[in-house]
C-alpha cells in the first residue's frame, strides 16, 4: 500500500514539475515577460472603444437573426457585417420572466477546434484591415494589389520587383516577432495556416486574439505575395517589349498599341485626382469621373475605357464664330502625364488623342487627321515646352 502510494507522490511531483517547466516556456504564460501583454491590451481596449454600441432592443433584433444561421463561418460573417467587432465574443441583455432576471448571452465564442481555426483566420483579417500596431508599418492586401492594379498592365520586370519588395517586408516582420511569424509564413505558403501548429497549449478565445494580433500586419503581405505568384504562374501580364526609341535612349517612354497612355510614377492616385480636378476647376476640360480620367492613363486595354476626356481650352485666335481649341495644351498636358516619345509612337498617340479625347462640339476627330503632323512638328519645335495654362495647373499641383 505505502508502494502504491509512494508511487503515486512521486509521479505528481514529476507531472507538477513537468507542468511548472512548461509555464516557464510557454510564451503566452503573462507571468513570464515574453510579450508585452499590458500593451496589447491597452490596444485593444482602444479598439473596442471605438466600436458601435447596440442597445437592448437592437441586440435582440440582432440575436433573432443571428440563431437562424446554421454555420459558424457565417456567425463570423454576420459579426463583421454588422460590425459587432469579432474581439467582441461575448454580447448580453437582461430579459425578465415572472419577475426574475436572466442574463441571455449573444456569443460568436469558437467552442471547438475547427471554430478556433475559423475564428483565427477571420480576426487576422479583421486584425489587419484596422491599425493594431502603431510600431509597425504595413498595408492591407486590398491597398497592395490596388496600387499595382492603378500602376497600369502589369509586366513581368514589375511583378517580380514587388515580389521581391514584399519578401523584403516579410522578412523584417519575421525578424521583429520571434514567437508565431516564421511557423505561420511557412503554413501560409503551404496553405497549412492551422494554430495548433502555431502554439501546442491550451487554447482561450484570450489567447487566439493575442495570437492573431501580433500576426496580423504580415497577412496582407503574405496575401499580395500569393497574388503576385499567381500572375506569374497564370502569365497575366503583358508581354515585355523591348523599344528601338529605348535602346537608343529614346526622348520618352512607349505607348502601346491597343492601349491607352501609361501615366509617369510621379501620378500616383491622389496625384491624378488631384489633376483632375484642377482641369475641370481651372475649365480646361468637362466634368468627368476620376475612374473614366484614370483609364485613360493607366495603361487600360483600350476597349475598356467607357469615357472621352472633353478639351473645352481654346486658344488665343478662337472667336465666337470659329472655335479653336487649344492643341499646344493638350500636347503639354500629355507630355506632363505620360513623357511619351512624340517622334517614334506619333502614330499611336495621334490614335488614342482621337479615341479618349473630344473637342466639345465633336471637331477633334476631323482635326487630328487633317493637322497632327503639325501641330506635333509645332509642339517639338518649342521644345515641348508647356503653354502657360499647363504651367499653372502643374506648378500648383507640385506644390
Amino acid at each position: 500500500m505505502n508502494d502504491i502510494n509512494g508511487e503515486h507522490s512521486q509521479n505528481s511531483y514529476f507531472e507538477e514539475l513537468s507542468y511548472k517547466e512548461y509555464q516557464k516556456r510557454d510564451i503566452l504564460n503573462e507571468n513570464n515577460g515574453k510579450i508585452n501583454f499590458s500593451e496589447i491590451k491597452d490596444r485593444l481596449k482602444e479598439i473596442r472603444n471605438v466600436l458601435p454600441h447596440y442597445s437592448r432592443k437592437e441586440i435582440i433584433s440582432l440575436e433573432e437573426k443571428f440563431y437562424d444561421i446554421k454555420s459558424y463561418e457565417e456567425k463570423l460573417q454576420f459579426w463583421i457585417d454588422k460590425d459587432l467587432g469579432l474581439i467582441n465574443t461575448d454580447l448580453s441583455y437582461i430579459k425578465k420572466v415572472k419577475n426574475k432576471k436572466f442574463t441571455i448571452p449573444f456569443s460568436i465564442e469558437p467552442i471547438n477546434d475547427v471554430e478556433d481555426n475559423l475564428y483565427f483566420n477571420y480576426l487576422l483579417k479583421w486584425f489587419n484591415k484596422i491599425t493594431v500596431n502603431s510600431k509597425i508599418k504595413y498595408f492591407t492586401f486590398e491597398t497592395l494589389k490596388s496600387n499595382l492594379i492603378d500602376s497600369g498592365q502589369l509586366r513581368k520586370k514589375l511583378i517580380n520587383t514587388e515580389l521581391n519588395q514584399i519578401k523584403n517586408r516579410i522578412n523584417d516582420l519575421i525578424s521583429n516577432e520571434q514567437f508565431f511569424t516564421q511557423k505561420f509564413v511557412d503554413g501560409f505558403r503551404l496553405n497549412q495556416n492551422l494554430l495548433t501548429d502555431l502554439y501546442d497549449g491550451y487554447l482561450t478565445t484570450d489567447k487566439i486574439i493575442i495570437i492573431s494580433y501580433l500576426l496580423s500586419p504580415i497577412l496582407g503581405y503574405l496575401e499580395y505575395e500569393k497574388f503576385l505568384n499567381q500572375k506569374l504562374k497564370n502569365e497575366d501580364f503583358i508581354s515585355e517589349v523591348r523599344m528601338k526609341s529605348e535602346e537608343k535612349g529614346g526622348k520618352g517612354n512607349p505607348v502601346l498599341k491597343n492601349y491607352t497612355f501609361r501615366k509617369t510614377n510621379f501620378f500616383t492616385t491622389e496625384n491624378l485626382d488631384k489633376l483632375r480636378i484642377e482641369l475641370i476647376n481651372q475649365s480646361v476640360i468637362e466634368d468627368i469621373s476620376f475612374d473614366d480620367f484614370k483609364d485613360i492613363f493607366s495603361e487600360q486595354e483600350a476597349p475598356k475605357v467607357r469615357s472621352r476626356i472633353i478639351w473645352k481650352l481654346e486658344n488665343s485666335r478662337s472667336s465666337t464664330t470659329y472655335k479653336r481649341y487649344d492643341w499646344q495644351s493638350l500636347l503639354s498636358l500629355i507630355n506632363e502625364v505620360v513623357e511619351p516619345d512624340f517622334v517614334t509612337y506619333k502614330v499611336e498617340i495621334k490614335e488614342l488623342l482621337k479615341w479618349y479625347f473630344d473637342f466639345p462640339d465633336n471637331t477633334l476627330s476631323n482635326k487630328i487627321e487633317d493637322s497632327f503632323s503639325d501641330y506635333l512638328t509645332i509642339f517639338e519645335k518649342n521644345h515641348r515646352k508647356s503653354t502657360k495654362k499647363m504651367v499653372e495647373i502643374f506648378k500648383k499641383l507640385n506644390k
